[in-house]
């Protein structure tokens, strides 16, 4: 992987650790397309596992005391059996589709952010059942749930607080769930992943300290329309590499 490759992917993943440190999602929606754009994204969504793995554990033991364990019931265990099902296809499917699919969740939550349509949306138990099983289906075949994880848990109408500590709860168990599943299908794959996600893990765990600091100061409603406009954005990107590739 070329040096200033790889300071691009640090540089992405350390503002998807700052975005993450506030919103409770963002690593997996910025750092795998960024490396999508230059590699396959199947090596992408291998290579984001482990910024992913290491942001959350991290970001997760220092918001413990906040997680809601009726909400991490109802979402976060369905969520992880989801990301167990998506895992396993994830290596059959082809990677023009994984790149489709991933370029649709993130036009399509972008837009519910934007357009403020996630803030008109409230679910009860079964749809906290449904979003999970979804957000991790999809999170373990594309590498991306936060985007479809933030909606559906917005919907549940819980603190801020809890949102993103819960959040991040759920993510944690998800790529408990998926890493293993990755690990044993693609072994052989590893070695040529390990630098973009050593550039990965470097960036994420800087920008949750600048997001610690920093982003916490940001009008939340103003942000988040700004993260989901930067999620419409990369999907549409997505989208021309598709078209230009064909």
């Amino acid at each position: 992987m070329p040096a200033w490759f790889a300071l691009v992917v640090a540089a992405v993943a350390m503002l998807a650790g700052a975005i993450a440190a506030v919103a409770g999602a963002g690593v997996g929606s910025l750092v795998t397309p960024a490396l999508s754009l230059r590699i396959d994204i199947r090596d992408a969504v291998l290579a984001v596992t482990a910024p992913h793995l290491v942001f959350n554990a991290l970001r997760c033991w220092s918001v413990r005391t906040s997680i809601s364990g009726k909400i991490f019931r109802q979402f976060g265990l369905t969520s992880a059996g989801g990301s167990l099902t998506g895992a396993l296809f994830q290596h059959s499917v082809s990677s023009g589709w994984i790149t489709g699919i991933f370029a649709v969740l993130l036009i399509i939550a972008g837009l519910f952010g934007v357009t403020g349509l996630v803030d008109r949306v409230k679910f009860g138990r079964r749809g906290a059942y449904v979003g999970g099983v979804l957000s991790g289906f999809f999170g373990g075949l594309t590498g991306e749930q936060g985007g479809l994880r933030a909606a559906a848990m917005l919907g549940l109408d819980c603190p801020k607080e809890t949102f993103v500590a819960t959040a991040t709860a759920t993510a944690l168990v998800v790529d408990a769930v998926r890493l293993p599943i990755y690990l044993a299908t693609r072994w052989d794959d590893v070695p040529r992943v390990i630098a973009p996600a050593a550039a990965g893990v470097v960036g994420v765990v800087t920008g949750m300290f600048i997001g610690n600091r920093l982003l916490a100061r940001v009008p939340e409603h103003k942000f988040s329309r700004v993260v989901s406009a930067v999620l419409v954005l990369i999907g549409a990107l997505l989208v021309v590499r598709l078209s230009v590739k064909k």
